[in-house]
């Protein structure tokens, strides 16, 4: 009887936490590049997917969520930019987001590893949409970064060697599709999710 009232409080303390997202057919979340983004050398969207790099030495600033899905099947992407940033960045912007879609695990530093889509670059790169087919427990990481507001095309010079203005800002992502679909949270939420639970396992260790 100990054991289940443990391992109750155990899920109760995840729960709580929120070690995984709720599960749901449409995963939404939003962010802001400027604020919170990392930067990265992304890959050029005028194929899909990218074959080579589009930013001399990089810059653009990225913000990723892992997610996966629990049923195989099509699944789309749709992304806005939700209020002012910088470069061209405005809201209800489209031509200053783009996105990429990695399978099985995403390198910010091998940008050309493991993509398997991106926002298509139809009315002049301002697609930031896409839907492909995801497969049941498969990891998938999608990458939400700026584009080069004063660039020409999404070549190896886009915003070289005068055009530098880079693009982020605040966004609203949703991610709709057959399936279920979870938030997997980063490492340091499962560092708090296991230090937690280790402070209950010790709570009821001294009661016992």
């Amino acid at each position: 009887m100990r054991i289940v009232k443990v391992v109750a409080a155990l899920a109760a303390v995840v729960l709580a936490l929120g070690g995984l997202e709720a599960r749901a057919s449409t995963l939404s979340w939003t962010g802001d590049t400027l604020q919170d983004g990392l930067s990265w050398h992304r890959p050029t969207v005028n194929t899909n997917p990218g074959s080579v790099l589009a930013l001399v030495g990089g810059g653009e600033r990225y913000l990723v969520e892992h997610v996966v899905v629990d049923t195989t099947g099509s699944y789309s992407l749709t992304v806005n930019a939700t209020g002012k940033g910088v470069g061209d960045w405005a809201s209800g912007s489209t031509q200053s987001i783009l996105s990429f879609l990695y399978a099985g695990a995403f390198d910010p530093d091998q940008p050309l590893v493991g993509e398997i889509e991106n926002g298509s670059c139809g009315s002049a790169c301002g697609q930031r949409d896409w839907t492909h087919t995801l497969t049941a427990g498969t990891d998938y990481f999608v990458v939400i970064t700026g584009y080069c507001g004063t660039g020409v095309g999404a070549t190896s010079f886009e915003c070289a060697p005068v055009n530098t203005q880079l693009d982020a800002g605040p966004f609203a992502a949703s991610l709709t599709g057959p399936g279920n679909i979870a938030a997997v949270p980063e490492p340091a939420s499962f560092a708090l999710v296991l230090l937690a639970l280790a402070g209950v396992v010790a709570s009821r260790r001294q009661r016992d």
